[in-house]
């Protein structure tokens, strides 16, 4: 089973230079410079690497998991709390959820990445250049990046009188820096581990307020807006440079579950060998992690290079070390098809040996 190489339109997640629209620090949203990771942001002219060097910095101090705003936006709209017009983008942000059952096929899995928000620019790039193109049309209302956007401009137009008489005592609940300090994952770099984040419960008081509570999700939707960022930056290359996509999917062990976070980072390597014409064939890797309640902390590495395939999985905890041990066998088979392909699948006890820190990488400026 193959999924096949993600081509994103406009060449890139950052579109080839199309703004990314940042969050500013009300939660809104404004036009900042061309996508672009700490690479191209060296060779960038002074100002324009100025610019970009402080909105990495901002969304640095204010990324967050996407796993609290779920687990929040599910409690909340048990009330009655939520506009209507928010309430409909939450459940929409919700829905993007992929359960991790027998239905995961790769249609699914490639309709998640489309909608995980990496590459929104690119699609609107595309359709602008192309507006009676069918294939580049802009993705639909169902990009995470587009509602994340929306979400808090939803929340905070219902509810502006009440979240400009917040007490100072629900301003520093609703801040997620202060609420999950210590908690928050680090933020994403190119080239770096992956790790799941693992679900979490709704950590809103209940007897908030309604503008309070509006205010708390603004938030949380900006901490998970600037980590969506944060991935796009980290998934640009040099001018020239091979491809690599860095990205987060939200996933439940069970529907109707709370989610975690998965995170992916799916690269190429340069062209190397001879492929069946003696053309030079680049090796793709896909490299994610995942973190559940059932199974701790697991990791997967997957690299196909012409027809080889080779999987290494990863399991931080003995029994779902030997749960996989024990498939081992099967997904091997199932990846050699029925015509008996090059597949080979090891598993291995802890986690992936760490990627060796490059120089330029970003910084966690929390503190």
């Amino acid at each position: 089973m193959s999924v096949g190489p993600i081509t994103p339109p406009g060449g890139g997640p950052g579109g080839g230079g199309v703004p990314i629209a940042t969050p500013t620090p009300q939660g809104g949203a404004g036009s900042g410079p061309p996508a672009g990771g700490p690479a191209s942001a060296q060779g960038a002219p002074g100002a324009l690497q100025a610019a970009l060097s402080q909105i990495i910095g901002q969304d640095l101090a204010a990324q967050d998991s996407l796993a609290p705003l779920l687990a929040d936006l599910a409690a909340a709209l048990q009330s009655g709390d939520v506009p209507a017009q928010a309430r409909a983008t939450a459940q929409q942000i919700l829905s993007l959820q992929a359960p991790l059952d027998g239905q995961v096929t790769p249609d699914r899995l490639r309709a998640a990445v489309a909608h995980s928000g990496l590459f929104l620019e690119a699609g609107l790039a595309s359709a602008a250049q192309a507006p009676n193109d069918p294939a580049a049309q802009p993705f639909p209302a169902g990009d995470l990046k587009a509602l994340l956007l929306r979400l808090p401009l939803e929340l905070a137009g219902q509810s502006q009188a009440a979240a400009e008489q917040a007490t100072p005592q629900a301003l520093g609940l609703a801040d997620p820096a202060a609420r999950r300090a210590g908690a928050r994952p680090p933020p994403p770099v190119a080239g770096g581990s992956t790790a799941g984040q693992r679900a979490v419960a709704p950590s809103l008081d209940p007897a908030l307020d309604a503008g309070s509570l509006r205010l708390a999700l603004g938030h949380e939707a900006h901490a998970a807006l600037a980590r969506l960022e944060l991935m796009q930056l980290a998934s640009t290359s040099k001018p020239g440079a091979p491809p690599r996509w860095s990205f987060e999917l939200p996933v439940a062990a069970v529907p109707g579950q709370a989610p975690g976070m998965a995170q992916f980072e799916i690269s190429r390597d340069a062209p190397h060998g001879g492929g069946p014409t003696g053309d030079p064939e680049p090796v793709w890797r896909a490299r994610f992690s995942l973190h559940l309640d059932e199974t701790g902390p697991v990791h997967a590495e997957v690299a196909l290079h012409g027809t080889r395939t080779r999987v290494t999985l990863w399991a931080e905890q003995e029994g779902a070390r030997a749960s996989l041990e024990a498939g081992r066998g099967d997904l091997t088979a199932a990846l050699a098809g029925p015509e008996g392909g090059d597949a080979a699948v090891r598993v291995v006890a802890g986690a992936p040996p760490r990627p060796e820190a490059q120089a330029g990488q970003l910084i966690d400026r929390t503190s």
